[in-house]
C-alpha cells in the first residue's frame, strides 16, 4: 500500500505547524458520481480550505460498485480503501449503510466481523506508517471502537463524531455494550454529536458522577451545509406551492412510507401536486409498490434516484417544499440531524420535518418551518396542505427566516467549531 507523500503533506503555511489527521469512516464517496452521501468529504474539504496546515488521510471501505483504487490522491486529501468480503460483490455496507443493508438481508450480519477486522488491521497499519497526530472516527460503531483500539496500541489520540443512533445500539449488548461505550468515550480526547438527541443517547450510559467528569469534552455540532443562491427563484415563483421534495436514502428510518400515505391524501385536494423522491436504497422497490397500491401515478410521484452536486441544487431549486419525515424504528435506528433538512433551509424552502428527525433542535414550528410528530401521515398531510395555503407574504417571510437559520450551519461556520473542539489543541 502506498503511504504518506512528503510533497502532498508539505505545509505551505508559515503560521502553523502541520498536523496530520487520519479519518476513518464507513461512508465516503470516491467521486462526485458515486451514490454515497458526501457530507464527510464536504467537512474534510472545508477544513482543509480554512486551515491549510491540516492534512487529511481518509480510510473507508471499498464498495463493489465504486471501482475505487486502494490509494488515491485528491487535491484536499488522500484516500485509502480496504476490502472486507469475498466475493467483492458482497461489499455493500458503504452504499446504503450497515444497519439498512443487514435489515434488508440478515445474512449480511455474518460479514460484520470481517468488516470490523479488516478495518482494524488497515487502520492499525496506516497509523503505524503515517504516524498521524490524530485519528478521527465517524460513527461510534464500528469506527469509534476500532479507532479506540488502535489508539490504545499506538498511543495516538482519537476523537469521534456520533451521527445518530450508533451509540444507543450498544444498549442491546448486555454488559459489554455499556462497558465499551463508557471505556472508549472516556478514552476519546473529544466527542461531537450532531443533535441533542444524540447527546442524550451517550448520556444514558453514565451515572451522574461519571457524567460530571465527562460532559465537558462532548459537544453538539451538526454537519454543515453549502449555501447556494435560490433566493431569486423563491421570490419570482408565482405558482402555487405544489412541488414536494424528499431527499435521502430509501431506508426505514427516513419515514418516506408515511410521506407517501400523506401525499395520497394531499392529492385529493390538490391533484396537480407532485412528489419528487431523490435518493436510492434497499426500500426503493417496496416504496414503488406502495405508490401503486395508493393509486398514485408515475406523473405524481417521481423516483429520480440519487442526486449530487449541481443536479441536486437544480432539484432543490425546483421544489416548493422539502419534507423530512424521519422516524425512530422499532430497532432504535434514528436520525441525528439530516443534512437534507439543512439543505432545504439553506435553499429557502418551506421545510416540514418530524420532531424525531432532530429538526426541533433548530426549527421553530411555523416560524422557519413546520414540525410534526413521527409516524403520523395525517399530521404530515395537514402540514403540507397548510403550507400550500400560505399567502405570498407569509411564504416569503417563512422562506427568508429559513435561510437566515441555515446560515448558522454553513460549512465555514461549522468547520470552525470542529476545528476548535478537535484540532486546535494539536
Amino acid at each position: 500500500m502506498k503511504i504518506f507523500d512528503d510533497i502532498f503533506y508539505k505545509n505551505t503555511s508559515t503560521n502553523a505547524v502541520s498536523r496530520h489527521v487520519l479519518v476513518v469512516t464507513s461512508t465516503f464517496p470516491a467521486s462526485d458520481a458515486d451514490q454515497i452521501p458526501s457530507f464527510i468529504r464536504d467537512q474534510v474539504v472545508t477544513l482543509k480550505k480554512e486551515y491549510p496546515h491540516l492534512f487529511f488521510s481518509i480510510l473507508a471501505p471499498h464498495d463493489f460498485q465504486l471501482h475505487a483504487q486502494s490509494y488515491t490522491k485528491h487535491s484536499h486529501y488522500v484516500e485509502y480503501r480496504f476490502h472486507y468480503a469475498f466475493p467483492r460483490l458482497l461489499e455493500k455496507f458503504s452504499r446504503y449503510g450497515i444497519m439498512p443493508t443487514i435489515k434488508k438481508n440478515p445474512l449480511f450480519f455474518l460479514i460484520v466481523p470481517f468488516f470490523i477486522l479488516a478495518e482494524f488491521i488497515t487502520l492499525l497499519k496506516l497509523t503505524k506508517k503515517l504516524k498521524p497526530d490524530l485519528i478521527y472516527a465517524h460513527w461510534f460503531i464500528p469506527q469509534g471502537i476500532v479507532a479506540g483500539m488502535v489508539s490504545s496500541l499506538t498511543q495516538t489520540p482519537f476523537v469521534f463524531t456520533s451521527h445518530s443512533s450508533d451509540v444507543s445500539v450498544m444498549h442491546k449488548l448486555p454488559i459489554i455494550g455499556s462497558y465499551l461505550v463508557r471505556y472508549f468515550t472516556n478514552r476519546a480526547r473529544a466527542i461531537t454529536v450532531v443533535s441533542s438527541r444524540s447527546h442524550k443517547k451517550i448520556r444514558s450510559f453514565f451515572n451522574d458522577s461519571a457524567w460530571k467528569k465527562l460532559h465537558k469534552k462532548i459537544f453538539t455540532v451538526p454537519m454543515g451545509v453549502s449555501m447556494y443562491n435560490t433566493e431569486k427563484h423563491n421570490q419570482t415563483t408565482a405558482r402555487q406551492q405544489k412541488n414536494i421534495l424528499f431527499i435521502g436514502r430509501l431506508v426505514e428510518k427516513k419515514g418516506i412510507h408515511y410521506l407517501l400515505s400523506a401525499f395520497a391524501d394531499v392529492v385529493k385536494k390538490h391533484p396537480e401536486s407532485t412528489l419528487t423522491v431523490a435518493g436510492d436504497g434497499p426500500w426503493r422497490t417496496k416504496l414503488q409498490h406502495q405508490v401503486h397500491k395508493l393509486g398514485l401515478s408515475n406523473k405524481q410521484v417521481h423516483f429520480i434516484g440519487y442526486v449530487q452536486g449541481n443536479i441536486k441544487q437544480q432539484v432543490v431549486a425546483a421544489a416548493d417544499m422539502c419534507v423530512v419525515p424521519s422516524i425512530i424504528t422499532s430497532e432504535g435506528d434514528a436520525e441525528g440531524l439530516p443534512v437534507a433538512l439543512l439543505e432545504g433551509l439553506a435553499a429557502g424552502k418551506i421545510c416540514i420535518a418530524t420532531y424525531e428527525s432532530g429538526a426541533d433542535d433548530i426549527m421553530k414550528h411555523k416560524v422557519n418551518g413546520f414540525l410534526v410528530p413521527q409516524k403520523n401521515s395525517a399530521a404530515l398531510a395537514t402540514a403540507i396542505k397548510e403550507a400550500m395555503q400560505l399567502d405570498e407574504k407569509e411564504r416569503l417571510a417563512l422562506q427568508h427566516r429559513a435561510r437566515q437559520l441555515a446560515k448558522q450551519f454553513s460549512w465555514k461556520n461549522i468547520a470552525q467549531q470542529y476545528y476548535t473542539h478537535f484540532f486546535k489543541a494539536l
